[in-house]
């Protein structure tokens, strides 16, 4: 009975911590702290694969006293299981940082790191992608946002990892001074400039006042609302109504006459005109500022003539 007490609570043999072993071989060098017979052996023989990171694997007591035996050593060399985990360790703010800065290539952006993975993980190249951050709501770009990377590691392995992030930089918006609607030309009381700290947008600002000026909005802005490249539309060459200078083409010989435009429409845009003698309805090609052509020299039988 007494040795029986003790023997349960004095094993015979504790269980040693795992081994961790960087890369997805076990080589016969790994081993050597556990068991020192091992250095009669070359260190790069292969002794089986790593497990998963964040798992772990048991080298069995047989299996490794087979190993030693067909390397020549006198069996047994160990008389306990081998507990195998790949080395690893869990991510610093500092290399997540760095990893993220890289990928969104703007040196004044600033990134505040809230949260990230806490899994521990395999030696390897972090690596994050502007095409995996995907902006907050339009209208709160101060909202953290996930971003997701990875680290590739062993041969063309990988393991995801992310971060809860909120990110910022320094612009100057223009923004609507007072409720804008389509069809008008934008005028320079219509906007305002203001200095924002706001996520950075894959697409491109505005850069300078005389991108928006004379141009129109493709649909209704409130005030206080920041324009896009995408909300503006070039003004028309041409509005319905006009009186449009055409010139005929056919051949080397060419005319002018004046038109009234039917529909409105920007340089290259075809638009109907109306001679205003013989009221006939034909079809122009906006070539600037109030002045349309048609070429009656190609596509001749698809041209229908003004006169």
């Amino acid at each position: 009975m007494i040795r029986l007490a003790i023997a349960l609570v004095f094993p015979i043999w504790a269980a040693a911590a795992c081994i961790r072993v960087d890369g997805d071989r076990i080589l016969a060098q790994d081993l050597v702290g556990q068991v020192p017979s091992f250095r009669s052996i070359p260190g790069d023989t292969l002794v089986g694969f790593t497990p998963l990171p964040g798992a772990s694997r048991i080298l069995p007591v047989r299996e490794m006293n087979s190993f030693a035996a067909r390397h020549g050593l006198r069996s047994p060399v160990i008389s306990q299981d081998l507990c195998i985990e790949r080395a690893g360790a869990p991510l610093s703010r500092s290399a997540l940082l760095e990893a993220m800065k890289k990928a969104l290539g703007i040196e004044a952006a600033h990134i505040e790191l809230l949260d990230y993975s806490k899994s521990i993980l395999p030696s390897g190249n972090l690596e994050f992608s502007r095409a995996t951050l995907s902006p907050p709501p339009a209208d709160d770009s101060s909202r953290a946002v996930v971003w997701r990377g990875r680290v590739v590691y062993g041969d063309h392995q990988s393991a995801s990892v992310w971060a809860r992030v909120r990110i910022s930089v320094s612009a100057t918006e223009y923004v609507a001074a007072k409720d804008l609607i389509p069809g008008g030309a934008i005028g320079r009381e219509d906007i305002r400039e203001t200095s924002v700290r706001e996520f950075p947008s894959h697409l491109p600002p505005i850069q300078s006042l005389q991108d928006i000026l004379g141009h129109s909005v493709r649909r209704a802005l409130k005030t206080g609302e920041i324009l896009r490249p995408r909300m503006l539309v070039s003004m028309p060459d041409v509005n319905r109504g006009d009186t449009v200078t055409v010139i005929i083409q056919s051949g080397t010989a060419w005319l002018k006459l004046a038109a009234l435009a039917q529909s409105s429409g920007r340089t290259g845009e075809i638009i109907c005109l109306q001679n205003p003698e013989n009221h006939r309805l034909f079809r122009g090609t906006v070539i600037g500022k109030g002045q349309a052509s048609i070429n009656q020299t190609q596509g001749k039988e698809h041209v229908k003539t003004p006169l």
